[in-house]
């Protein structure tokens, strides 16, 4: 596990190596604790709740209340709840579904459409992201990239021995210089928030003095979020 390498060779510290990994530090420390106590490197689990098994008499139950009130599967799970047996209106439906007593719902089956990009004119919006390669070959070095929203087309990029606001404005300077100005930035990094506004700031003061007409923003990561320099 590459957490734990990092910690053994002592190149990264805890935060840098949970910025690094989308995790918060806690997770690092546990991981490293574990590690610790066990000699071993910790395996990752199957994520989320293992499944409930339905018994026979479960199954037999459902089908007879069903039998006896005709209802969805909603009712049906209050129903039960009150004789003492907790299944969730899905399983019910599931138990109905395989004796014949309800049909697929079209609708939910469906897959919901998923806009990637938000803006529809390029230069309405630029991403911009710090990233720690991984590769061998620039091992340790940090890529910034400015991607445009609309076209996803790299409108500019650089490679570094370290991450400073310095350097990705030279970066941002050469790109509005190529490809004109964007209307606002979106800034990913850093997400500690006291570093995030001091990015912010700088960006903004820079696109100040520079005269450019637009604004500067930040976010945060979260699950539905990927970083630019990922997308790359």
């Amino acid at each position: 596990m590459w957490i734990i390498e990092q910690k053994s060779t002592g190149r990264l510290g805890t935060n840098d190596i949970a910025l690094l990994q989308h995790v918060h530090p806690s997770r690092v420390r546990q991981l490293w604790s574990e590690y610790v106590k066990t000699g071993q490197v910790p395996q990752l689990k199957k994520a989320g709740k293992p499944s409930r098994i339905i018994t026979e008499l479960e199954e037999e139950e459902v089908v007879n209340i069903y039998r006896e009130c005709q209802s969805n599967a909603v009712a049906l799970e209050c129903l039960l709840r009150k004789k003492g047996i907790n299944l969730p209106h899905n399983m019910i439906h599931t138990i109905l579904k395989k004796h014949g007593l309800a049909s697929e719902q079209r609708n939910k089956q469906k897959r919901k459409k998923w806009v990637k990009y938000e803006r529809k004119h390029t230069n309405s919006l630029w991403h911009t992201d710090w990233y720690m390669v991984m590769d061998r070959r620039w091992m340790g070095r940090w890529l910034i990239v400015y991607i445009d929203d609309a076209s996803r087309f790299i409108t500019g990029w650089g490679l570094f021995d370290e991450a400073t606001t310095e350097k990705a404005i030279s970066v941002l300077d050469k790109a509005i210089s190529e490809y004109g100005k964007p209307a606002s930035i979106l800034t990913y990094r850093p997400w500690i928030p006291v570093l995030r506004k001091l990015w912010r700031r700088q960006i903004a003061r820079h696109c100040c003095i520079s005269g450019a007409p637009f604004k500067a923003e930040d976010k945060a990561y979260s699950r539905q979020d990927t970083a630019p320099a990922n997308q790359w």
